[in-house]
């Protein structure tokens, strides 16, 4: 890679970032892995931590429903999809916490909505890549998606 192709690309780097349709998506991948570690920061920390085998047991499983997510985009349009799976995910995400102080609850529904989590975690992320790459320019379509995994990283680490 030349000086000048770096710089190019370093150029571009700006007018990835702002574009509206992008940023939105960037956005959401910052707090889609963000709210699945903190998710088990938060259960490891509480009574639920005595069911984190089951949970991550049930999260291994409803991960490979990623590879799904093409035959999915056949029927409905990645960007339904993906609006779709973040709103699940809000929603799941906000009845776990129903879990944390209240030990009346039944076990089961918590292993039930967790599934619905990861499962939509598992759609989100490759309808992000999808809009991303379709959102892109071809000039720009690997930048963008690199942008777009550092941002999702970023979100990890923040979880």
């Amino acid at each position: 890679m030349t000086k000048s192709s770096i710089t190019i690309m370093i150029s571009q780097l700006p007018k990835l970032l702002l574009d509206k349709q992008r940023l939105a998506i960037y956005f959401c991948s910052l707090f889609v892995l963000l709210s699945f570690v903190a998710l088990y920061s938060v259960l490891h920390q509480n009574w639920l931590s005595i069911y984190i085998s089951e949970l991550r047991n049930i999260s291994i499983f409803t991960l490979l429903f990623s590879l799904t997510a093409s035959f999915v985009y056949k029927k409905i349009s990645p960007l339904y999809v993906l609006v779709i799976a973040l709103c699940l995910m809000a929603i799941s995400l906000a009845m776990h916490a129903f879990y944390l102080n209240n030990q009346q609850n039944p076990i089961y529904l918590l292993l039930m909505i967790h599934f619905v989590f990861i499962l939509d975690l598992a759609y989100a992320v490759p309808s992000m890549i999808t809009c991303i790459a379709i959102n892109s320019s071809i000039q720009n379509r690997g930048m963008a998606t690199s942008l777009y995994t550092s941002i999702l990283f970023i979100g990890a680490s923040l979880g």
